[in-house]
C-alpha cells in the first residue's frame, strides 16, 4: 500500500459552515512523488474504499518540487491534488524543509547540523541542517513562498504543515553556539553571577570568559538531560 501511515482519527476538528456540524477528518500520509502518475487513481481508489477523507504529503518531496535550484516542477503535486478533489479527499499541504534536496548539501555542506561530539552532518538523511543556517532558512523560505503562491487558494488544499518534527535533533555548531551565550549574557548578566548561579568552583569550572562556556554536552559526569 502506498500510503503509509494512517492518522487515527485524526484530532483536528473542522467545524463546516453550519454551525454545530462537525466534520472528522480520517487518513494517511501519502508519498505520490515516489511512484508513477498513473498509480494515483488506483491509489486513490484503496482510499476510498477505507472511507478516508483527507491525505497529508509534501512534506518529503523538496527535491520532486525543485529538482534544480530555482528550477521548480508543481505539474505533478496539481495533478495529484486535483484527482483526490474529485474524488472527496482533502489535502494537508506539508511544506518539503525537512529534507533539502541534494543539490543544495552538495552547494552548501555548511547547512549541515553539528552533533555534540563536533562531526557535522551532511546529506543522507531527514532533519539533519541546521535550524539557524541563513543558507538553509533563505532556500526554505524560497520554495515556501512559490509553494504558497501556487497552493495557497487551490481546491482542495484545507490546511499546512510547516516543517516535520521540530527540534528532533540537537545542533551544537558555531551559530548556536554563538546564540547560546547571547542567551547566557541575558539571563545572567555578569560571569560572576553566572559561576555563582552554577557554583563553578566546585571541580575548578570557573570561567573567565564568555567564549569559555560550552553548551551542554554528554561528557562522562554530566545527567542525560544536560544533552
Amino acid at each position: 500500500m502506498r500510503f503509509l501511515i494512517l492518522f487515527v482519527l485524526l484530532p483536528s476538528l473542522s467545524f463546516a459552515q453550519h454551525i454545530g456540524e462537525v466534520k472528522l477528518y480520517f487518513g494517511a500520509s501519502y508519498y505520490p512523488e515516489i511512484w508513477p502518475l498513473e498509480n494515483v487513481e488506483e491509489d486513490i481508489s484503496r482510499m476510498k474504499d477505507l472511507r478516508m477523507n483527507v491525505v497529508r504529503m509534501g512534506e518529503f518531496a523538496w527535491s520532486s518540487l525543485e529538482p534544480q535550484e530555482g528550477k521548480y516542477d508543481f505539474a505533478w503535486l496539481h495533478t495529484v491534488i486535483d484527482q483526490l478533489h474529485a474524488n472527496g479527499i482533502s489535502v494537508i499541504l506539508g511544506t518539503p524543509t525537512a529534507t533539502p534536496p541534494a543539490w543544495l548539501w552538495e552547494k552548501h555542506p555548511e547547512i549541515g547540523r553539528v552533533d555534540d561530539e563536533g562531526h557535522r552532518e551532511y546529506h543522507g538523511a531527514r532533519k539533519n541542517y541546521s535550524y539557524t543556517s541563513r543558507i538553509y532558512r533563505a532556500k526554505s523560505r524560497q520554495i515556501v513562498e512559490r509553494m504558497a503562491r501556487e497552493f495557497g487558494s487551490k481546491p482542495g488544499v484545507i490546511a499546512w504543515q510547516v516543517d516535520n518534527e521540530f527540534n528532533l535533533h540537537h545542533d551544537y555548531g558555531p551559530d548556536n553556539e554563538k546564540r547560546w551565550r547571547q542567551w547566557l549574557k541575558a539571563k545572567y548578566k555578569t560571569l560572576p553571577e553566572l559561576n555563582k548561579r552554577w557554583a563553578n568552583a566546585l571541580w575548578s569550572q570557573t570561567y573567565q570568559r564568555w567564549e569559555q562556556v560550552p553548551m551542554p554536552r554528554s561528557w562522562l559526569w554530566h545527567h542525560n538531560s544536560l544533552r
